[in-house]
Order: C-alpha cells, then sequence, then structure tokens
C-alpha cells in the first residue's frame, strides 16, 4: 500500500532508477500504473537532485497536455516513510511498439499512418506546452489494442526513468546526457541541445523502422552510432524515397535541425498530406536495402593516427579513459573514434565526453572523404585520356596502312 490510497497489485518492470507497479486507486476505485523512483539508486547518481526535481517537474507538464496519445498522469508524491517519489499514471492495455515490431514485424502504411498522425499531434500538444521528449524510440511509444479498431499509439516516459527490456541498441543513461545512440539527434550529441526538433528527428526514424521492421541508422557500438548520426551517408530505402512519403521524411530527419519541421504538430500536418495507399507495400519494404554504406566500410580505408603519445591505440584509450581525459586527448579525431568503436566495445559513459570531438572532427571527416573522392575523380580522368589517346594512334596506325 502507498499512503493509504494506491493499492499495489504486482511490479510489471524495473529499470535504472524506476520501479512500475500494477495498482488500483482505492479512492477512486480503478486500475493505475505506478513508477517509483528508487531512492538509493537516486542518491548513488552524482546529480541526485536533478533527477529526483526532473522526476517530479516532467510528470507535472506531462499531466498537462490532453490529449489521447499522450499516457495520462493522475498524481505525484512521495511515498510516505521512505520519501521516495511516486507517480500515478493510466494502466495501458497492449505493448511497447518496439514489442509488436520483434514479434509483428513492420506496420502496413494503411494501419500505421493514420496512428502515428495522431501520436505527432499529441507530442505537438506537448511541445506547445513546453515538454521536449528527448528519448523517443519503438520502447517509449505504447501500442493499445494492436490489430483492432480499437489501436492507438501513446507516448510514454517524458523524460523519466526509462522502464523496459534493454538490447544492444537500446541504451539510456539519465543525467545530463540523456538517449539513445539509435535515435540521438546530431545536435543533441555535439551540444546537448533540446528542442521539439530533437523530437522530430527521433520521431521520423521511429516512422521509419515502422515501415521497414528495422532500425534506419544502427550500428552495434554505441559511439560508432554516434558517428553514424553526425556522418549520414545513409539513404531511405528506394522505395520509399521514391514515394510522396519520402520527403516528408528526409525533412524530419535533417542533419540541420533547422532543415526540419519545427514541432511535432507541423510533421504531423506533413504526414497528413500523403496517402497511405500512396506508400510501398510492406513486402516491398521488407526486401528493399537502405541505399550507401555504414561507418565500417570508411573506416576500413583510412589511417589514424595518435598525435604525441608512444604507445599502440589500445594503451592510448585505457591511458585515456584513466586520466578521464579523453576529450583533450582525443583532438579531431572522429576516425580514431570510429575505428576503435568498430573493433571493440568502448564504455558508453564516455559518450558525453567525446561528443564534441565528435562534432569538431565533422570538416575535417569530411575533407579526407572529398580528398578521397577527388583522387579517384583525377585518375578515372587520367585513365580515359590515356585510352583515348592509344585509340587515336591505332586509328592512325591502320588507316596509315
Amino acid at each position: 500500500m502507498i499512503n493509504e490510497r494506491f493499492e499495489i497489485v504486482r511490479k510489471l518492470g524495473e529499470g535504472g532508477f524506476a520501479v512500475v507497479f500494477e495498482g488500483r486507486d482505492l479512492n477512486l476505485n480503478r486500475e493505475v500504473a505506478i513508477k517509483v523512483l528508487h531512492g538509493s539508486q537516486a542518491d548513488a547518481a552524482d546529480t541526485s537532485e536533478e533527477v529526483l526535481e526532473r522526476f517530479k517537474r516532467e510528470a507535472q507538464l506531462a499531466a498537462t497536455v490532453e490529449h489521447d496519445a499522450i499516457v495520462k498522469i493522475y498524481d505525484v508524491g512521495e511515498v510516505e516513510g521512505i520519501d521516495e517519489p511516486f507517480i500515478v499514471m493510466e494502466y495501458l492495455r497492449g505493448q511497447s511498439l518496439q514489442e509488436y515490431i520483434d514479434k509483428q514485424g513492420a506496420l502496413d502504411a494503411m494501419t500505421l499512418l493514420p496512428l502515428f498522425q495522431n501520436v505527432l499531434i499529441g507530442l505537438g500538444f506537448a511541445h506547445e506546452a513546453g515538454i521536449v521528449h528527448k528519448d523517443l524510440k519503438p520502447d517509449n511509444l505504447f501500442y493499445r489494442y494492436p490489430d483492432s479498431i480499437r489501436a492507438s499509439l501513446c507516448v510514454v516516459d517524458f523524460g523519466i526513468a526509462h522502464i523496459g527490456h534493454s538490447t544492444s541498441r537500446r541504451f539510456t543513461r539519465d543525467g545530463q546526457f540523456f538517449g539513445t545512440p539509435s535515435y540521438m539527434a546530431p545536435e543533441y550529441i555535439t551540444e546537448q541541445v533540446v528542442s521539439p526538433r530533437v523530437d522530430v528527428y527521433q520521431m521520423g526514424l521511429v516512422l521509419i523502422e515502422c515501415l521497414t521492421g528495422r532500425p534506419f541508422l544502427f550500428h552495434e557500438n554505441d559511439i560508432a552510432n554516434l558517428l553514424m548520426h553526425l556522418h549520414r551517408r545513409v539513404a531511405l530505402p528506394e522505395p520509399l524515397s521514391e514515394s510522396p512519403l519520402g520527403p516528408v521524411l528526409e525533412k524530419a530527419i535533417a542533419t540541420d535541425p533547422m532543415d526540419r519541421y519545427a514541432d511535432a504538430m507541423e510533421f504531423a500536418q506533413a504526414l497528413s498530406q500523403v496517402r497511405p495507399e500512396d506508400v510501398p507495400k510492406q513486402e516491398v519494404l521488407r526486401g528493399a536495402q537502405s541505399v550507401g554504406h555504414g561507418i565500417d566500410e570508411d573506416v576500413a580505408t583510412m589511417q589514424w593516427e595518435v598525435p604525441g603519445f608512444e604507445g599502440g591505440l589500445d594503451e592510448y584509450f585505457k591511458w585515456a579513459k584513466g586520466q578521464g581525459a579523453l576529450e583533450d586527448t582525443l583532438d579531431y579525431s572522429p576516425t580514431l573514434v570510429a575505428e576503435r568503436a568498430v573493433e571493440s566495445d568502448v564504455s558508453t559513459d564516455l559518450i558525453p565526453q567525446i561528443g564534441a570531438s565528435l562534432a569538431e572532427g565533422s570538416e575535417a571527416y569530411e575533407q579526407e572523404l572529398m580528398v578521397g573522392r577527388k583522387d579517384r575523380v583525377v585518375i578515372g580522368v587520367l585513365i580515359l585520356l590515356i585510352l583515348i589517346a592509344v585509340g587515336v594512334v591505332i586509328g592512325l596506325i591502320v588507316s596509315g596502312e
């Protein structure tokens, strides 16, 4: 029992900072979900006061948004006797969108687009209220009553401790640097800039994943994943990019935030102009591949160098981690980061520290690629000229005979 009002029925799930229970509000006689923040876990965090404050503040903000696509918040308080914060919210029936995709695969556009437009409108109301989710992904979208006339999508966990299963591509870190590498907007990686455009970027990625059944930008290593967002050279699958939905998605996931929709409501408006029947069928998108290549192919062709350090790359990273000076010692070498990320596991604890380094390396990284492309163009032209000259000589010889 919590505060002589909320009865605990059973435990639903647990994350790094909170545990969620199914419960019953005895005063109103209704089912509820109750999220309790672990006091011991919060105390262990470097920013425990900030975590506690955010837990309460963002729950109160989310409670101000009245839309069926936003999880309803009923109450916020502290458990008497142990002073652990808790949130009481509506009890959702169904499963997370991630669980649905894992089990059922991609969703057909005829089903998905109306659901997605509605959840974008709800998120748009949140944006108008000054709320930015910051960690939108299939795990944080709940699919109510899937495959039925009552089906709908609902946004949960507005920056509060994430609850749910975890896989190699589902890492969430609480604190100043908050997010999931597979869905993290470039401006948040580099400068931790938070605006509705961050949510637009993430919802664009989620929409692509819903249609294709797999993440659009994904690498097993979190740091390499961040690099893929900063230097995206992977295009949408051709059937999708050539459909009326293609330009809408490209605008939503633009690398420059100013090229995106300003908020989710604007995204929803653009999506409403696309007819679901004009989007390629599920079976077409399932077999289509994204155009381009990932970070591995580039890294394999590049040389890396660690300035001012005599040891090998492994020793360098161990030393930098031990000194807590990874940001200063990396200089502007995203290539080095990617090389190391591809070869072995680099702790995700380092992500906040190297975000700026990756950003500083952006221009140098692209220049390096451009030099390689220009070299190939020059060589190609020279070969072509040689072939033409040889052809002319042979022609003269033949005509002389």
